[in-house]
């Protein structure tokens, strides 16, 4: 299970959004190269124009846009990292069940009470508790080191 949870991690945080063109920028971008035509009058001037229509992140943007192909394989391989993430997510409950079916009811009650239990204790008294000692132990940290500079 481990590598496939790294292979999803991995093609998850390594994949580019899309970029979202809205009608604001296009409108914007209309509207600029409108007001721009009356004070350029020949075409010589391209990337003064260019520069006052679209943004430097813009042009940079669109010169690394990423190929067809490449972004073929990004798109295959977020598919296949969703279907690994969702059979995960459909194996574990179909074994959940199974379980359960063979426990009976009496047990299988006992072991969500239990379970949740667990899950609340941890969420609401065991993760603060570590967090405020993280905290406390960082910042004796920090006092000393800057208690040894001076």
């Amino acid at each position: 299970m481990f590598p496939a949870t790294l292979f999803v991690t991995l093609v998850f945080r390594s994949s580019h959004s899309k970029p979202k063109q809205t009608e604001n920028r296009c409108n914007a971008a209309t509207e600029t190269r409108e007001s721009t035509d009356d004070i350029y009058d020949d075409t010589d001037d391209i990337d003064a124009l260019i520069g006052q229509i679209y943004k430097e992140s813009d042009i940079e943007e669109i010169k690394t846009k990423p190929s067809s192909r490449q972004m073929i394989c990004e798109n295959f391989l977020l598919i296949l990292a969703w279907t690994i993430a969702n059979l995960a997510v459909v194996v574990s409950a179909f074994f959940l069940i199974l379980y359960s079916m063979e426990w009976g009811s009496s047990r299988s009650n006992a072991w969500l009470v239990a379970f949740l239990i667990s899950l609340l204790e941890n969420v609401l008294l065991a993760d603060p508790i570590k967090v405020c000692l993280a905290l406390h132990h960082v910042h004796d940290f920090v006092q000393n080191v800057f208690n040894a500079l001076l």
